[in-house]
Formats: C-alpha cells, sequence, structure tokens
C-alpha cells in the first residue's frame, strides 16, 4: 500500500522513442515494476512516441514527450523534482547536451544509465553515478574506451542485462497451442516440420541464405525458417536464391504475449548477429528452447556470454556450424529438451525481471543521501546497498576459453583479433602513435 504522506523516491526516465525494441521494454520494466511504496516513476521520451506510451500511461505512469525540442528536454528535466535521472537512449550529441543541461539546473539530481553500446557517451562521464553495461563483453568494451581517452573516466561501472519476464516466457502450458497459432499465421499447412524461429534485425541478410542453403547442402529439408520483420530487401535476397519455399515470414510483433507464442511455437531458436545483450537469445532461452547462434569475436559477442556452447544450444564459429548444429538438434529430440530446460534455468538466475529491477533498486537506494531516505520504510531485501554488476567483473564474455569453445571449426585469426581488441583497444593503440609522431616532430 501507498502511504501518500511520505515522498516517495522520484526516477525520471529518459529515453529517445517509445517503441517497441528493447531499450524501451527494458525502461517500460523498470517504470512499472520498482517498488511502488518506495519508488515514483516518471518517463521523458526526447524524441517521439509508440507503443510503449500507451502501455506506460495505462500503468499510471506519467509520459512528456519532447518531439525533438531542446528546450523542451532541459526544461522538463530540470523542473521535474526528480532524485534520480535514468538515461536509456544512446542519442545524439545535440538532445544529449539537452539532457545535460536540464542535469545542470537540477543540482540534487543523482544520473545513472543502461549503456547500450558499451561506448562512453560524451559529456556524460563527469556527471553519471552509475553505468549500467548490459554485458561482461560490452564492460570490457566500455573499460577500454574509458583507458584510451584523455578527459575525465567516468565513475562506478557494471553488469545490469535486460529484463525478461520468465514467468509469461513460459513453454509448457501452452507449446502444442503455440505451434498451431504459428503454423496458421504463417501459413504452414505441414505441421510435421521442424519450425526453426528467428528475428530478422538480428540477422545479416547474407547469413539467411548461408544457413538455408548449407542446410540443404546436407540435405535436410523438412524445416521452415519463420522469421519475425521480414524486410522488403531481405525477401528480395531469399527469391533471388530461391529459398523462399523455406523461409516464412510474419509482421513486426510488438505484443509481449504474442513475441511469448512465437518462440513457444518453434522448436529452435536461431540467431546469427553480433549483440551488446541480445534480447531475442534470452527470450527464447526463458521460453524453454534450444539456441543455435554465432560467436562474432571481432564485434559484440555478448552470444558467448548468455549462451552456454553445448549445454543451452551451440554457439558455432560460422553459418555452416550453425547448419550443422541445426542438424544435430533436428536428430536429437532428447537433446532439444535437454537444452531447453538448461536455458530456462539459465534464464531465470541471469535476467529475470524481478532480479533485474531488484538490482537497479538497490543502485537508486545507495546513490542517495541517508537525509533523503529518512521516513521511508525500506523492506529488509531492499538495503541501501549496491553490487555494482550482476555478474563477476572478470571480463568473462571476451575470455579466450569462451571463444574458443564454440561449435565447429575455429577462425583462430578473428578469434585471437577479437580477444586482443578486447584487452587491447585499437584506440589506445592510435593514441600511442599520435603520441610518438608528436615526439619525432
Amino acid at each position: 500500500m501507498i502511504n501518500h504522506f511520505m515522498k516517495r523516491i522520484k526516477i525520471l526516465h529518459v529515453i529517445r522513442p517509445l517503441g517497441y525494441r528493447g531499450t524501451e521494454r527494458n525502461a517500460q520494466a523498470l517504470a512499472s515494476g520498482v517498488n511502488k511504496s518506495i519508488f515514483e516513476a516518471e518517463v521523458l521520451g526526447t524524441f517521439e512516441g509508440g507503443e510503449r506510451e500507451k502501455m506506460l500511461i495505462e500503468d499510471g505512469i506519467k509520459v512528456t514527450l519532447a518531439y525533438g525540442d531542446m528546450e523542451c528536454i532541459s526544461k522538463t528535466i530540470a523542473e521535474s523534482g526528480a532524485d534520480i535521472m535514468h538515461l536509456h537512449s544512446h542519442m545524439p550529441q545535440e538532445e544529449l547536451n539537452a539532457v545535460l543541461v536540464g542535469v545542470s539546473k537540477a543540482p540534487q539530481m543523482k544520473v545513472v544509465e543502461t549503456n547500450v553500446f558499451g561506448k562512453p557517451k560524451e559529456g556524460l562521464a563527469g556527471i553519471c553515478d552509475y553505468h549500467g553495461i548490459l554485458s561482461a563483453s560490452a564492460l570490457t568494451r566500455w573499460k577500454q574506451w574509458q583507458s584510451s581517452s584523455y578527459k575525465k573516466k567516468s565513475r562506478n561501472a557494471g553488469v545490469a542485462y535486460y529484463p525478461v519476464d520468465c514467468n509469461v516466457f513460459n513453454a509448457e502450458p501452452s507449446a502444442n497451442e503455440s505451434r498451431k497459432w504459428l503454423c496458421n499465421e504463417a501459413g504452414i499447412k505441414n505441421d510435421k516440420y521442424i519450425l526453426l524461429g528467428a528475428v530478422v534485425t538480428n540477422w545479416k541478410p547474407y547469413m539467411i541464405v548461408n544457413v538455408v542453403t548449407s542446410l540443404l547442402k546436407r540435405r535436410l529439408d523438412h524445416f521452415r525458417l519463420v522469421i519475425l520483420g521480414m524486410s522488403d530487401s531481405v525477401r528480395e535476397l531469399v527469391r533471388r536464391h530461391n529459398i523462399e519455399e523455406y523461409c516464412e515470414a510474419l509482421p513486426v510483433i510488438t505484443d509481449d504475449e504474442l513475441i511469448c507464442r512465437f518462440w513457444n511455437g518453434v522448436d529452435i531458436a536461431v540467431h546469427a548477429s553480433s549483440e551488446s545483450f541480445g534480447l531475442v537469445l534470452a527470450e527464447a532461452m526463458a521460453s524453454g528452447k534450444p539456441v543455435v547462434t554465432i560467436s562474432t569475436p571481432m564485434r559484440a559477442n555478448a552470444q558467448i556470454e548468455l549462451v552456454e556452447n553445448g549445454s543451452t544450444g551451440f554457439v558455432a564459429y560460422s553459418g555452416k556450424a550453425v547448419a550443422r548444429a541445426i542438424e544435430e538438434l533436428v536428430g536429437d529430440i532428447p537433446l532439444r529438451m535437454k537444452m531447453g530446460k538448461a536455458g530456462r534455468e539459465r534464464a531465470k538466475v541471469l535476467f529475470a525481471r524481478e532480479r533485474v529491477i531488484h538490482h537497479w533498486e538497490q543502485i537508486y537506494l545507495s546513490l542517495l543521501p541517508t537525509e533523503r531516505l529518512s521516513g521511508i520504510v525500506v523492506p529488509g531485501k531492499l538495503k541501501k546497498h549496491a553490487t555494482y554488476s550482476m555478474v563477476e567483473q572478470d571480463i568473462s564474455g571476451y575470455s579466450l576459453k569462451r571463444m574458443l569453445n564454440c561449435y565447429g571449426h575455429p577462425n583462430y585469426f578473428s578469434v585471437i583479433g577479437g580477444f586482443v581488441l578486447g584487452y587491447r583497444s585499437v584506440y589506445r593503440f592510435a593514441r600511442f602513435m599520435k603520441d610518438k609522431l608528436r615526439i619525432l616532430r
């Protein structure tokens, strides 16, 4: 029950659009899911509204839209009376400058951020009290950006995953119904096909062709790749390579329950792109599906962190290795079940919605002075103490052992190159060369 005589801790969530993507879903989950007897949430959309705007309003959360008006952005932040501003989006520098102007007019306000790409934001380093990085591999990149910068260093950073509602993404009660629904929506008449689920925004277009043709070369043709959000360019690519028969398209789904039905309906989740976190992977694992993904050591590589190769799915070295991993799962139903169960348990441990929200609540409380917390009754499980990272900060996302423990034959040049870039930033090297050239002059 909310005590209206007590001034709750106000959190202002600042995000650019309020659409359906993972960043917006994270902001909505944190705004709606915090303990309302302690916290009060408000949302500022700096650019535009979207699907999440309506959901937030239905949850009783005030939403303000600035539509790119810089004066409106800074004024809203300065006059919000918020104790903490939580910045979510990687926004253009002009909008970020307007945010910083608003913060400068509210000196009592603490600042935290969810950093999506592992890259420090210009001007934010000196004022941000906590940086929540989406994965250990992204945290590695963030630290390297920091070490190669001449500017003021940021403080307090740790891994803070996106939340996944594991109670919603539950495969057991409705798997058969979800499969029938998916076949009907995708126009698949033969329900004996192995259904491979994918989201096109998490694929490089050429990888779709690579994986499907590799499967066909292995004489595996009793499957259908069901793709969410297939664009016109991808459709043309599929048509040009004569694999339309094996690829079924569904429009973009913004409703969480329908996304859950999609993952519940497929047999195997397939993913082939670099990720700073990988919400698609997390949702598929929470739905109890084995995941086949690809390692991208020269880029963001949170896949090797989320998916345990050989336990919750397969992390492959290449598109051909992805096809071999799918073939192994297709022919071994007990293995699919075992990996799916292990994936669901891992999802509950790592990024269950309650755990992530609890982590952020602890961060919020730890940043405020003791006098601000006077009169606020904090439950025993919420203490004014913060563990800055949800996982051990051993930069495990870029460990050489994990990179080498993948499915298929490794490309050692790519693996070692990614490992080196993870620990010795190319920007540090560029800075070193710049200093040497200055000395030589």
